[in-house]
């Protein structure tokens, strides 16, 4: 009997994003959703999305362009205000102040990391826990070149954001696989050919690893959660429009017009940004604790004193996500 297939969804996007893909205010889209010319819809984790089709009749309307440029006119108004106010200098200490905790996390993760270097020989070691050691070795290491580059102020610290989470989901995924088949001939061609198996792949299956302890609709919703992880951590990675205009874009004002245009080639001016992608990597860190417990709390075993070192890091992030949904 042939399987049944599942009814086509329509791709929902999220408002955030949509916001971000049209170069608009939020405000502006509150506007045209209150002229209904679309409808909020909640994907499976509640957070409100507009259809694909209804974001593609948006980004070609005739108004769209108009928008676009009134919302560059307002951020350059708003980095101006910023400056006047004292509030770039309130963003660098705050970012300074974030790179300083993340730094004093990675030590403390480098420390429990390099206490376990006899345990696995990667010159000789082919083994789910040896490549699972490797890849969170790279995953510290990234992390410094990003706290070195937000403290300079470079944008392009979000570059790291996804090559990170690519690392630790790669590491989770051949623990989860290490017996099966697939997950052996992956791990072999990893150590032997150099090559990893896709992201997507990795994904997929840390979901439906999820969904077997949590049940079937939680991988739907894990997924969904990776997805959305994954594209926003992406944004710097490919050479978009958007991605140019939001933070090297640096317009000039005359009249309440944009009288001239400058790019950031060097450090970031656009501080605000700078300082809201410090606070983006704080989940990063905590992504990179959850990969530590998962892939070696039991498979290594970590020492007494190393868990609960990292559930103590971890319990911080979680109250500290606790209290942001608040």
């Amino acid at each position: 009997m042939a399987k049944r297939k599942r009814p086509k969804t329509e791709k929902l996007i999220r408002i955030d994003n949509a916001i971000f893909i049209l170069r608009i205010s939020p405000a502006q889209l509150r506007s045209w959703q209150d002229e209904g010319r679309f409808e909020i819809k909640l994907n499976r984790n509640g957070k409100p999305c507009i259809t694909e089709n209804d974001l593609r009749k948006l980004a070609y309307s005739n108004d769209k362009l108009q928008a676009s440029r009134e919302f560059f006119i307002f951020s350059a108004l708003r980095r101006i205000v910023h400056e006047s106010k004292g509030k770039n200098a309130f963003f660098q200490d705050e970012i300074k102040k974030n790179v300083e905790k993340y730094r004093n996390f990675n030590k403390t993760i480098e420390k429990i990391h390099s206490n376990y270097g006899n345990r696995v020989d990667l010159t000789r070691d082919e083994t789910a826990l040896a490549a699972a050691y490797a890849l969170l070795a790279k995953v510290l290491n990234l992390l410094n070149m990003a706290y070195l580059a937000l403290e300079n102020h470079y944008w392009y610290a979000s570059l790291l954001l996804r090559p990170i989470d690519e690392a630790i989901d790669l590491a989770e995924y051949f623990i989860i696989k290490k017996d099966t088949s697939v997950g052996k001939k992956h791990l072999e061609t990893w150590f032997r050919e150099n090559k990893s198996p896709s992201h997507s792949t990795c994904r997929k299956e840390i979901s439906e690893f999820t969904g077997t302890i949590l049940g079937e609709e939680i991988t739907e919703i894990h997924q969904e959660t990776l997805s959305d992880l994954y594209d926003a951590k992406s944004k710097s990675v490919h050479p978009t429009f958007n991605e140019i205009m939001m933070v090297l874009f640096n317009a000039k004002l005359k009249n309440m017009e944009i009288d001239s245009i400058d790019f950031d080639y060097g450090p970031s001016t656009n501080l605000e940004e700078l300082y809201l992608l410090s606070l983006f990597f704080q989940s990063s860190i905590w992504s990179t604790v959850q990969g530590f417990l998962f892939c070696f709390e039991d498979k290594m075993p970590l020492l007494k004193k190393d868990k609960e070192i990292l559930f103590s890091l971890n319990k911080i992030f979680e109250e500290e996500s606790d209290n942001d949904a608040h």
